[in-house]
């Protein structure tokens, strides 16, 4: 009795109850497509975006080393430039010493025609003073 009325029920209830499992798989089916095609769309914008940062991760690595080589190039001038001065510095320092003991040589050379006295020739003093007599 319990088999009949189990198999008139389940017989009864196979029909909705197989209607509910399919209409929940379909459900379960949209919802697992619509998740996926956001994910496909997510997918899309990372990838996007990773080519965008690549790209300017390899602009900003060349500039870089462009800026690298204009910072290496500008101080190897900066020395060439010092070593020019220090080269500079140094003649003008030996022709400083040169002009002092010139005028050095001057104020002697007009302290002892200043001294001297004059002579009745005035003519072969002048040429006395000429040749450093």
């Amino acid at each position: 009795m319990i088999a009949v009325i189990w198999k008139a029920l389940t017989s009864r209830l196979a029909g909705p109850i197989a209607t509910g499992v399919a209409v929940l798989l379909a459900i379960l089916l949209l919802a697992a497509k619509l998740h996926i095609g956001s994910l496909d769309r997510a997918n899309d914008r990372l990838t996007k975006a990773n080519t965008t940062l690549t790209s300017n991760l390899q602009q900003c690595r060349a500039n870089t080393a462009t800026l690298q080589a204009g910072i290496d190039a500008q101080n190897r001038a900066v020395e060439a430039v010092r070593a020019q001065g220090a080269t500079r510095v140094a003649a003008l320092e030996q022709s400083l010493s040169t002009a002092r003991i010139s005028a050095q040589t001057a104020q002697q050379r007009a302290a002892a025609i200043l001294a001297r006295r004059p002579g009745a020739d005035q003519c072969a003093d002048a040429l006395a003073i000429i040749r450093g007599n």
